[in-house]
């Protein structure tokens, strides 16, 4: 069994420098998993899913889709707050 151990060749300097990068990975991380940020996604999913379902008045489920679920960013027309059933 073998009693020996690797040489430590870190200086202090290398020391810090990995700590540094280690703290700052850390608060990323801690801010990408705020409670804030799901929160506030979770309630523009909800509002995304709610405009998609009133648009489906005027298009069809396709239509719908393609313009509100399957892209990066959604244009939402003012139009659809305010669908032809409603009056």
């Amino acid at each position: 069994m073998a009693t020996g151990s690797m040489p430590i060749r870190s200086t202090a300097s290398s020391h810090i420098a990995t700590t540094s990068v280690q703290e700052t990975a850390w608060e990323f991380l801690r801010a990408l998993g705020s409670l804030k940020i799901t929160v506030v996604m979770f309630l523009a999913a909800n509002f995304l899913l709610f405009v998609g379902t009133l648009a489906q008045d005027e298009k069809s489920l396709p239509e719908v889709k393609a313009e509100y679920f399957n892209c990066w960013v959604a244009q939402v027309p003012f139009s659809d707050f305010f669908p032809v059933t409603v009056f």
